[in-house]
């Protein structure tokens, strides 16, 4: 009798959409650097990312992104990434780190431009400034931004340090 595999679908989803979401997420979020807020390109890449969102929350109720070390965490689930999405993602866990933010959660709520202000504001915060997270949330508060939400990179998060005796 052969033995049943899970589908591949329900097994790797949260990893294919996390993928998938990374690549968008990634490519606005670098061409937000390069052009003006009202470009064509940035609104073509914002209603991309915007319509993944979308998806994400209609079937995961959530979308939590959180950084440990050199981890990925999607809804609370460690991703591995496939050799063919891991210079993306090693870039964008660059970009994070920089800007020294750990989490990003997208809620019910967003919309596309709201969206497009999010990245803005992400992408305008100095870099190796510890305290971004905290001027994000102020920023989203003061702007209205309630479908987001952001949390300090935690570099040595959960690692617990062993001594010799």
């Amino acid at each position: 009798m052969p033995e049943e595999k899970p589908t591949l679908d329900h097994e790797h989803r949260p990893t294919i959409l996390v993928s998938e979401f990374i690549t968008k997420f990634y490519r606005l979020l670098k061409g937000t650097a390069i052009y003006d807020r009202k470009n064509f390109i940035i609104d073509r890449l914002t209603q991309d990312c915007f319509q993944l969102i979308q998806n994400i929350l209609k079937s995961e109720t959530q979308l939590l992104l959180k950084i440990v070390r050199d981890n990925l965490f999607f809804n609370n689930i460690r991703i591995q990434m496939k050799a063919d999405k891991y210079a993306i993602l090693r870039a964008f866990l660059q970009e994070m780190r920089k800007r020294w933010i750990g989490e990003l959660e997208f809620m019910e709520g967003v919309g596309v431009e709201d969206l497009k202000g999010f990245v803005y504001l992400l992408i305008g915060l100095e870099e190796n400034v510890e305290s971004n997270y905290l001027y994000m949330k102020k920023q989203l508060e003061t702007r209205g931004l309630r479908a987001f939400n952001v949390g300090k990179l935690e570099a040595y998060k959960d690692e617990e340090i062993y001594v010799d005796s």
